[in-house]
């Protein structure tokens, strides 16, 4: 369940991700739970490896650093969803 993994990523000696990054998180890995699609290939993990590559920041102020082929309108469009703002 997305919580319990949340939780692992908050607490892992390995991942250490603060959680505002929630949002952020689950546009680019997708929510099957509320329909959002996310980056295909993407889960929370590999999620949280693209934040810390880039350093993105939790609210999107950043995103142009994503210099790879990584879809950046459906992380944005997915992020507005997730975190309730109007599209």
């Amino acid at each position: 369940d997305k919580n319990n993994w949340f939780m692992y990523l908050c607490d892992s000696e390995k991942y250490r991700i603060a959680p505002e990054y929630l949002p952020l998180i689950l546009s680019i890995a997708g929510d099957q739970s509320d329909n959002i699609p996310g980056i295909k290939g993407y889960g929370f993990k590999k999620a949280v490896e693209l934040i810390k590559l880039y350093d993105l920041r939790y609210d999107l102020s950043n995103i142009e650093k994503i210099t790879s082929k990584v879809d950046v309108k459906l992380i944005e469009r997915n992020y507005k969803l997730v975190s309730f703002e109007v599209i």
